[in-house]
């Protein structure tokens, strides 16, 4: 799952490089913000993840950890993406992380499960 689309939004909305705490903080609350205040913001993050490049062996994967079915994983994952950046139940480091290492918070694998 590859939401490089979603983080160059994120990434023109803060500070390319937040280096502390507080920075990396700051940034997720700006994201978080920005999004809950723009519908045109959240559709843009949505439409963005969604044209990501998946393979049909990777949309398997991520249907089978979202618990949704194979035709169009990416339609639910991305819009629970979008809908956890926005009521702050992950932030835009976790996204940040798990794109870089293609590991999952446990937040991250809360959001996608729906849960």
């Amino acid at each position: 799952m590859k939401y490089l689309h979603i983080l160059a939004f994120a990434s023109a909305l803060a500070s390319l490089t937040a280096c502390t705490p507080e920075q990396r903080a700051q940034k997720s609350e700006a994201v978080k913000t920005a999004l809950q205040g723009s519908p045109t913001l959240r559709e843009n993050f949505y439409a963005s993840c969604r044209s990501g490049n998946v393979t049909a062996k990777q949309k398997q994967a991520i249907a089978a950890m979202a618990n949704v079915s194979a035709n169009d994983p990416m339609a639910v994952v991305c819009r629970r993406v979008v809908n956890g950046l926005t009521a702050g139940k992950i932030t835009s480091e976790e996204v940040e992380t798990f794109v870089r290492t293609q590991v999952p918070s446990p937040n991250i694998i809360k959001v996608v499960q729906g849960r």
